[in-house]
C-alpha cells in the first residue's frame, strides 16, 4: 500500500507553475499567474466561494467572473480534488484510490461510517493499491496504514492476525487463523459493552506498546447471524452483501458509553477455539506455546534483531490462555473476567 501526503508535484517556472498528480499518469498542467493563484488557494483548503472572493480582489474583476474562472480551472484539472473516496479518522483526511470494483466491494463498506465529503483542499494522505497486492492483502494493509498515519505515523512493533477487546485500562488480544470465528467473538464482545480494537488485524505500536483501535465495520458471515442478531436486535435489518461468494452483513463499531476508544496496553493473550458441544475451559499457556499459537494465527514483525527481540519481550510480558468454548456468551464472560482482574 502506497501512502503519500504530498499527492501533487509542483514545479515553479518563470511566469507560472507546472503541476502533476503522482496518482494520475499522463496529466501535467501548465499554469499561468492567475491559474497559479487559484491553485494555491484551493490547495490551502479554501472554499470555492472564498477563492473567488480573493481572486476578484487580487485581479480586479467581479465576483461572478471570478467564480466562473475558479470553476473553469477546477474542471480543467480533471477532477483531481474530488477523485477517489474520502474518509476521516482521528482528524486526518484520507483519499482512497482503489480503481477496482473488487476492491471497492471488499473495502468501502467497512469505511462507510468514516465517509467525508471531498472538499477542495484534498486530503492529508492518499492511499492507493500496488499492482502486485491481492484484494485481501490490500484491505489489510490499507486499514492498518490508515490507523498508523491517523495516529501520527509511528512504527508498528507487530501486526497480528487477531481480534482485540478492551476496557479503558487495557485490552485482551485473541489471535486465531482465518475462519475460526474471530469476527463473531469480536461482535459479541463489542455488543456486551467492551471496546472493539479489531476483529481481524491488531497492531502493537512501537515505543508505547499500546494497541490502537481498528475502527472499521465487521463483516459478519451468515452462519453467525443468529448469534449476533440475539445481541443486536437491529442487526437483522442491515443490508445483505456478497463477499467472496458468501453472504455477510456489516456491523459498524460501537463506542462503549459513547466514549472514544483509545489506544491501550495489552494485558493478555487468549487463543480461542470453538468446538460445538464442548464445555468452556480456560488453560494457562507458556511463552513458547503462545509463540507457536501466534505463528499459527499469523503475524508480522520488523525483520531485524532489534525488532524480533522487542516482539519477544512484549510477548514475554503478557499472560496467555487457551480458551475452548461452544457458548459465545460464556466466552464473553471469560474475556470480561480477565479484563476485570487486577492480577493477570
Amino acid at each position: 500500500m502506497d501512502a503519500d501526503n504530498a499527492l501533487f508535484w509542483e514545479f515553479p517556472v518563470v511566469g507560472g507553475l507546472v503541476v502533476a498528480c503522482e496518482a494520475v499518469e499522463d496529466e501535467i498542467y501548465f499554469l499561468n499567474h492567475t491559474a497559479g493563484f487559484i491553485w494555491a488557494a484551493v490547495r490551502s483548503g479554501m472554499a470555492e466561494d472564498r477563492v473567488a472572493a480573493h481572486f476578484a480582489v487580487a485581479f480586479g474583476v467581479s465576483h461572478e467572473r471570478a467564480l466562473a474562472d475558479v470553476r473553469d480551472a477546477l474542471e480543467s484539472w480533471g477532477g483531481w480534488f474530488s477523485r477517489g473516496r474520502f474518509y476521516e479518522l482521528n482528524g486526518k483526511r484520507f483519499r482512497l484510490l482503489l480503481e477496482s470494483d473488487e476492491l471497492e466491494a471488499e473495502i468501502l463498506l467497512r469505511l462507510e461510517h468514516l465517509s467525508a465529503s471531498p472538499g477542495l483542499g484534498g486530503a492529508d494522505f492518499c492511499l492507493r493499491r500496488k499492482e502486485e497486492e491481492s484484494v485481501s492483502k490490500t484491505r489489510a494493509l490499507l486499514l492498518q496504514e490508515m490507523v498508523r498515519l491517523a495516529r501520527g505515523g509511528g512504527e508498528w512493533l507487530a501486526l497480528l492476525h487477531a481480534g482485540a477487546c478492551a476496557t479503558a485500562r487495557g485490552c485482551v488480544v485473541f489471535p486465531a487463523p482465518s475462519g475460526s470465528g474471530k469476527t463473531t467473538l469480536a461482535a459479541a464482545l463489542m455488543l456486551s459493552g467492551l471496546g472493539c480494537h479489531g476483529d481481524d488485524s491488531v497492531g502493537v505500536e512501537s515505543g508505547s506498546l499500546t494497541v490502537p483501535p481498528m475502527p472499521f465495520a465487521l463483516a459478519v458471515r451468515e452462519g453467525s447471524w443468529p448469534v449476533v442478531s440475539g445481541l443486536c436486535p437491529g442487526f437483522a435489518e442491515l443490508p445483505v452483501r456478497e463477499r467472496f461468494g458468501q453472504r455477510v452483513r456489516y456491523l459498524a463499531p460501537l463506542l462503549p458509553g459513547g466514549r472514544p476508544v483509545e489506544a491501550v496496553p495489552a494485558v493478555g493473550l487468549v487463543f480461542p477455539r470453538f468446538e460445538a458441544g464442548t464445555a468452556t475451559t480456560v488453560t494457562r499457556m507458556g511463552m513458547l506455546e503462545a509463540l507457536v499459537g501466534l505463528k499459527e494465527a499469523g503475524f508480522w514483525v520488523p525483520h531485524s534483531r532489534e525488532g524480533i527481540q522487542a516482539f519477544l519481550d512484549w510477548v514475554a510480558g503478557l499472560p496467555a490462555w487457551r480458551l475452548v468454548y461452544s457458548d459465545v456468551g460464556e466466552a464473553v464472560a471469560v474475556f470480561r473476567e480477565l479484563l476485570a482482574s487486577d492480577s493477570h
